[in-house]
């Protein structure tokens, strides 16, 4: 059975639950949040993978939903040994450990100041955000032994190889342009850059992503689209920018957020203009 690791709570919290995958040193004690919605899930899966015996999965893998969740039941579960293997893994997920409700204020620390070594518990912050309390001495206890990850999304430059990986397992190449305006065109949610990323490399009749299979089938952000419409209006081309605008309507966009977009963006282009 792995020892239960010291950690530091100096250590970034991301590369602390990298290096325990890479070394098989999986603790016992993990919270895992953020807008990254893609590489939260890749992680627990990994997690998952590497602590639970697939054979006995149902005797040792436990959900909890954090609304109904008692200090009694997850007690019971962390108490109870795994079957027939070695580990078990419980998951609490959408539970704000930092603000818990009252039935689990009292009875929080004392259970994950004391987890089984045999026991990996992940707080799972799915819907709801993560925002770890440093003045609290449960936040000082969680980073003292176990691994806060939380994950926002990555800058372009740190999605461009990722892009490419993702574009070469699908037996095509992207340059460094086309990726940049891939990233531009569909945001850098890595969720929704899947999709993007397999209906470009889709419409591609050659063994390279371009821009052109891009603007064909891609849907663009709301950054994206309010470049469009600023120019469409600035341009005088009403019909265009009217549109745009239907486009966004039927894409579930509120009309205030579409005219806060165009409004930021004007600011933009003013204050570029003062500079000139």
């Amino acid at each position: 059975m792995p020892p239960k690791a010291k950690k530091s709570s100096k250590t970034d919290g991301i590369q602390l639950l990298k290096q325990d995958l890479k070394n098989h040193t999986v603790g016992s004690l993990y919270v895992i949040g953020g807008e990254e919605a893609y590489l939260k899930q890749h992680y627990l899966t990994a997690l998952d993978k590497e602590v639970v015996d697939e054979t006995f999965r149902d005797f040792n893998y436990t959900v909890f939903e954090g609304a109904s969740l008692t200090a009694e039941d997850l007690r019971d579960t962390v108490d109870s040994f795994p079957m027939m293997a070695e580990r078990r893994m419980i998951v609490v997920k959408d539970l704000d450990i930092f603000k818990p409700t009252a039935a689990l204020k009292d009875e929080l620390p004392a259970i994950l100041s004391d987890l089984p070594e045999f026991v990996c518990l992940v707080f799972y912050y799915d819907t709801i955000e993560l925002k770890p309390d440093k003045r609290t001495k449960l936040y000082a206890s969680i980073a003292k032994t176990g691994c806060i990850a939380n994950f926002s999304q990555l800058e372009r430059h740190d999605l461009i190889p990722w892009v490419k990986r993702h574009v070469r397992a699908a037996g095509k190449q992207i340059d460094n342009d086309a990726c940049d305006y891939l990233l531009f065109i569909c945001g850098t949610s890595m969720t929704n850059l899947l999709s993007e990323i397999e209906k470009a490399c889709a419409h591609s009749a050659t063994d390279s992503v371009r821009k052109s299979d891009i603007d064909a089938v891609c849907t663009k952000v709301l950054d994206a689209v309010t470049f469009d419409l600023t120019d469409a209006i600035t341009a005088q081309r009403f019909d265009r920018a009217l549109g745009l605008v239907q486009e966004l309507i039927a894409q579930k966009n509120e009309p205030i957020v579409l005219l806060a977009a165009v409004a930021r963006h004007m600011q933009r282009l003013y204050a570029a203009r003062l500079a000139l």
